[in-house]
């Protein structure tokens, strides 16, 4: 299984779990609606970011460093976790559904970043072996035989 075929179906799954989110936001009479439906779909991205991290751009990070996009996407991954993280938390309803809508449109435009310039940079870098053993760490990670 190719990494990156792995990472778009998961993408494919979150956008349809935000729109899910979004809906969550807009009709909930309870705060604790939104913090059920935020822990949900948060502990999936953390899962996700982790295996980003790991995977995908620990093995971009080995031939180009750290720096430029590999820092910026942990960066993201970071401050998408703290902000799930201060959503679980949060006590008024109208400062939840104001604070998915900033999550989401980070989350959005990181997966767009992803989609179109990592993803295509792990493409041309890693090669279609790497990517394939990458997507079998993958698949061994989530459970899934190949």
């Amino acid at each position: 299984m190719n990494l990156i075929d792995a990472l778009l179906g998961e993408h494919a799954v979150f956008y349809s779990n935000f729109e899910r989110l979004e809906e969550v936001a807009r009709t909930a009479e309870h705060v604790e609606e939104v913090r059920a439906a935020v822990h949900a779909v948060g502990g999936a991205l953390a899962s996700h970011a982790n295996l980003e991290n790991e995977l995908l751009l620990g093995s971009l990070a080995s031939r180009l460093g750290e720096a430029g996009p590999i820092g910026i996407m942990r960066a993201e991954h970071d401050e998408v976790e703290q902000r799930v993280s201060a959503l679980e938390k949060v006590q008024d309803l109208d400062s939840a559904r104001s604070q998915i809508s900033e999550l989401l449109a980070l989350t959005r435009a990181h997966f767009v970043k992803e989609e179109h310039l990592v993803f295509a940079m792990a493409r041309q870098l890693l090669g279609h072996e790497d990517l394939q053993r990458l997507g079998d760490l993958w698949a061994h990670q989530r459970h899934i035989e190949v």
